[in-house]
């Protein structure tokens, strides 16, 4: 799959062990664009959302 039709998926949990169990159950099953994070807050500082 190219990049332009890739799914991005942004996963978010405070417990890194199950975080990265989520990572790889992701990636054995599809070929996600994967972006994982500890809070959501740290999602927001990377990636601001602005109102329209």
């Amino acid at each position: 799959m190219d990049n332009e039709n890739r799914v991005k998926l942004f996963l978010v949990d405070d417990d890194a062990l199950y975080l990265k169990l989520l990572e790889i159950e992701f990636r054995e099953h599809a070929d996600f664009d994967i972006e994982t994070f500890a809070t959501g807050g740290s999602v927001w500082s990377i990636y601001p959302i602005t109102p329209m």
